[in-house]
């Protein structure tokens, strides 16, 4: 097995002069579920500290069913933002984006077919949790608004996955372009060639 020249991680196989790395480990699953509910009960707490008057009265005070049906909404506003990044930065076409549900994990997802330039990956899944956890839960705090608060912890949540699979790419060549795997929570890049 050959290793890249940037040292990041090793190449999985070789083709046409192409080092190629599968990143689709089965511990990522796990890691998004751990990683959520880290986001979950550290982001409560650290917004009861920053929020005056915070605690769970926001969300108690919503029927359970407009809790739930927020939820849904916003996690397929959050796909939605998947997808709007993929079509207009990443260049995807309509006929190469899927949205589907994965059964085995109880996810929405996008998926795509075709590489796209790493950068632009990198825009499409960290789009979401910043539009819709990290930036609404900044200016809760600020203005002091404990249901926008409430809602972006959970939001910043629910992008856990979307963060396993960012730190991924963490180190692999701006040159790198990626491509998903349609099978389970993970990528392929093909890293350039060293000159």
């Amino acid at each position: 097995m050959a290793t890249s020249s940037c040292r990041i991680r090793p190449v999985n196989y070789e083709t046409d002069g192409v080092s190629v790395i599968e990143i689709s480990d089965s511990w990522m699953y796990s890691a998004a579920v751990l990683l959520g509910l880290i986001l979950l009960v550290g982001g409560w707490k650290l917004a009861a500290l920053v929020t005056p008057g915070f605690g769970m009265d926001p969300v108690l005070a919503l029927s359970s069913t407009v809790t739930v049906a927020i939820f849904v909404l916003s996690i397929l506003v959050h796909e939605m933002i998947h997808t709007v990044t993929l079509l207009t930065i990443g260049g995807c076409r309509w006929a190469d984006v899927r949205l589907g549900i994965s059964w085995r994990s109880l996810t929405p997802y996008v998926s795509w077919s075709g590489p796209i330039a790493l950068r632009h990956y990198q825009a499409s899944v960290l789009a979401p949790f910043l539009a819709m956890g990290l930036v609404p839960f900044v200016l809760g705090c600020w203005f002091n608004a404990p249901v926008v608060v409430a809602w972006a912890v959970l939001m910043i949540s629910a992008a856990a996955g979307d963060l396993v699979l960012f730190s991924r790419t963490v180190g692999l060549p701006g040159q790198s372009v990626v491509w998903d795997n349609q099978k389970m929570l993970g990528f392929s890049a093909i890293l350039p060639t060293p000159e």
